[in-house]
């Protein structure tokens, strides 16, 4: 799984809507609540958002049940799916950390209606966010 990552994401972010484009994981994108905490330690945040979203990039799925790794492995396999990660920030707080559509071929998307970036991203969001 390594060999397709092209780059590692430093997250910082004081807008609503930070995304950064990390192929296969599509577009990266922070919840409100996420950037609000992100806001009010930005440094500590950043690192600790920093190296979940690498875990989840390396496989790594953190606190999820076996069920969940399974079908993630499954999906990295297959090149076909949804992704889920559960990490806990040094604050207690659970974050999950989402791929939508890895994998998802160009023949098999809607081009003509919809753009690349709206089949395959990457949310990172606190589960009350779901």
């Amino acid at each position: 799984m390594t060999d397709t990552i092209k780059t590692s994401v430093r997250i910082k972010s004081n807008t609503s809507s930070f995304a950064a484009k990390v192929a296969p994981f599509g577009k990266l994108i922070l919840t409100a609540g996420i950037n609000h905490h992100l806001a009010n330690s930005p440094e500590r945040v950043s690192a600790e958002l920093t190296a979940c979203f690498n875990r989840h990039v390396l496989g790594d799925w953190g606190d999820v049940s076996k069920e969940d790794a399974r079908q993630n492995d499954w999906v990295v396999k297959n090149k076909d799916g949804r992704l889920l990660s559960s990490y806990k920030l040094s604050t207690g707080q659970k974050i999950w950390i989402i791929t939508s559509g890895y994998g998802t071929p160009k023949s098999a998307m809607d081009l003509e209606t919809y753009s690349e970036a709206d089949y395959t991203n990457t949310v990172i969001m606190f589960p009350s966010e779901y």
